[in-house]
């Protein structure tokens, strides 16, 4: 990703000193399935800012890695991957995360079942 996703500013220009997860927080999840052919991950290249969480267990943007962040990109809050790579200058200090958004990996987990009978029964 190239551009700007931002909880606190207007993009391009996020405000990486005044973000506070518990009040705007964005979780991204690129989860590989059982049997996918595909390998998800998320990958910021140079220009590219995020605040909020990052859930990815693949790789396959073009590396190896579930997580790239290029040398120039931005990510500011907590990344759960299967593998991490940083270049250069990347990397940006987070302030405390105590919840996830959710719906994220791990939170809100519900049990589905089906029940016998048809609608309006």
């Amino acid at each position: 990703m190239k551009q700007a996703m931002c909880a606190v500013g207007t993009a391009p220009a996020c405000d990486f000193n005044s973000w506070d997860p518990s009040a705007n927080n964005l979780g991204i999840v690129a989860h590989t399935f059982a049997g996918s052919t595909n390998s998800h991950c998320v990958n910021f290249s140079a220009g590219g800012k995020f605040q909020g969480v990052i859930y990815a267990d693949g790789g396959g943007c073009g590396t190896m890695y579930g997580f790239d962040e290029a040398a120039g990109a931005r990510v500011q809050g907590l990344v759960i991957s299967s593998s991490v790579h940083l270049s250069g200058d990347a990397g940006t200090p987070a302030p405390a995360i105590a919840y996830l958004p959710d719906g994220f990996p791990g939170v809100d987990l519900y049990d589905v079942s089906e029940i016998d009978g048809g609608y309006g029964e």
